[in-house]
């Protein structure tokens, strides 16, 4: 726990900043940080997409960002999973030096006027209803 609270107040500095990196958006966002081969990104976004299919939030807000892997891999990986959001292609790590995202998964919310509403890493039991919330105000 000790060792994550860099990495906690860093996310909770962060919060009410504009994302740079997320110029042309125009709705709300939820992006995803993850890597292939990461069990708690592979928990989350399970989780994520089942709350999809149950229509309980709308893929069109979701977004995985992959943290540097090969996107031909990637892409494969979505498929298999039978993803129901898109992925987004972070050039040149952009927008996770912008949150500084150093850990996966990692999950942001950024609305319609760019600002980081929530940040937070690892597994949250709440994430879903947090999502729910963020894209209905």
């Amino acid at each position: 726990m000790f060792q994550r609270l860099p990495q906690i107040l860093a996310h909770f500095q962060g919060q009410g900043k504009i994302v740079s990196a997320v110029k042309l958006q125009k709705e709300k966002r939820v992006y995803v940080f993850w890597a292939t081969w990461c069990g708690p990104c592979t928990l989350e976004l399970n989780r994520i997409n089942q709350a999809i299919i149950n229509k309980e939030i709308d893929s069109r807000h979701i977004y995985a960002v992959n943290m540097g892997e090969d996107p031909v891999l990637v892409k494969q990986e979505m498929q298999k999973r039978s993803y129901q959001f898109q992925s987004y292609d972070d050039v040149d790590n952009a927008l996770v030096k912008e949150l500084k995202v150093e850990v996966t998964p990692t999950v942001a919310l950024v609305d319609e006027k760019h600002t980081l509403q929530w940040i937070s890493s690892g597994i949250s039991p709440t994430l879903i209803y947090r999502i729910q919330k963020f894209l209905e105000l």
